[in-house]
């Protein structure tokens, strides 16, 4: 009976391990990985208005990528992405980790005005990194 006890106050505390169970990393993990993996530069630091400046999650010759997890804080990300290519004259990109395994209201909402504004979006599965 001990065990069992055990067994479920662990589950309930660090969580069970179904297919369901969102993803919970950090983005700077997942933004790490994807920029890896496509030979880009972290955090690139693009300096305006002579003393600001911005840090690109992720860019390339091409391209300046803003990455976010699948929720609320990622719908700025559009914004940000065209703001870095203004800066950089590059590309601009979006890329969504999604966290969920489900096409969400976020990802949802950020593809579509991708789409609108032809702008390059990429949605990963989070638990495939």
């Amino acid at each position: 009976m001990f065990k069992y006890i055990v067994l479920i106050i662990s589950l309930l505390f660090f969580g069970c391990t179904t297919s369901n169970k969102k993803i919970s990393k950090h983005e700077n993990h997942y933004n790490n990985i994807f920029c890896s993996n496509i030979g880009g530069d972290r955090e690139v630091r693009h300096y305006y208005n002579n003393h600001n400046y911005i840090l690109v999650d992720c860019e390339t010759s091409d391209y300046v990528y803003e990455g976010g997890k699948d929720k609320e804080s990622s719908l700025d990300s559009i914004q940000q992405a065209v703001f870095f290519s203004i800066l950089t004259k590059k590309k601009p990109a979006v890329v969504i980790f999604n966290t969920d395994r489900k096409l969400g209201k976020y990802e949802y909402r950020i593809r579509e005005v991708a789409k609108k504004l032809n702008i390059k979006f990429i949605l990963i599965e989070a638990s495939q990194m």
